[in-house]
């Protein structure tokens, strides 16, 4: 089956306001619930790499992104295993 990925969790920038990094973080859970919402509308899977690389803030937690915005190799087993239905 086709599935859609959604964005992992935010490196929020230090010298951001805090205003400007809770606005980052509403707009990535945003974008993920209406791709979310949307793909499973068309039928198709939603891959959740947020809530695999988001701390409890919902920023990234750093351990599965090679960049601070990519996700790294290291994310890879997780996403096997929400593709597998895990």
């Amino acid at each position: 089956p086709t599935h859609l990925m959604g964005a992992p969790a935010a490196t929020l920038e230090p010298s951001m306001a805090p205003a400007d990094q809770a606005a980052q973080l509403a707009v990535i859970a945003a974008f993920n619930g209406a791709l979310a919402a949307r793909a499973r509308a068309a039928g198709f899977g939603f891959v959740d790499v947020h809530a695999i690389s988001a701390d409890e803030t919902g920023a990234s937690h750093g351990r599965l992104q090679c960049d601070g915005r990519h996700l790294s190799p290291a994310a890879l087993p997780e996403v096997e295993r929400m593709l597998n239905g895990g």
